[in-house]
């Protein structure tokens, strides 16, 4: 689901409120993804700096596109690794 920062910020207060798990991600300046409800497996993918993979977005639909999300692996992934990519939000953010 595509959201606006201040729907995402919201969530994220809800969030830390009732002590849930966010898998809010920032696509561009001002949108914002929520795959709680209607992500895919995608949304267990862990963070790191310098992840192995990366995210490419394209906009999908006519007067309202959505962002569509995929993800390339950056180096060769051994067997067993993490799967991760840097989520967009600098820390501190929410």
């Amino acid at each position: 689901e595509a959201i606006t920062e201040q729907t995402a910020a919201d969530r994220i207060a809800g969030h830390k409120e009732s002590d849930t798990v966010s898998y809010l991600l920032r696509v561009t300046t001002g949108v914002f993804v929520d795959a709680r409800v209607l992500g895919s497996e995608a949304r267990f993918l862990d963070h790191h700096c310098d992840g192995n993979l990366l995210s490419e977005e394209q906009w999908m639909g006519g007067e309202a596109p959505e962002p569509l999300l995929s993800f390339s692996a950056r180096r060769a992934i051994v067997a067993g690794e993490f799967l991760s990519f840097h989520y967009r939000c600098e820390e501190g953010q929410w």
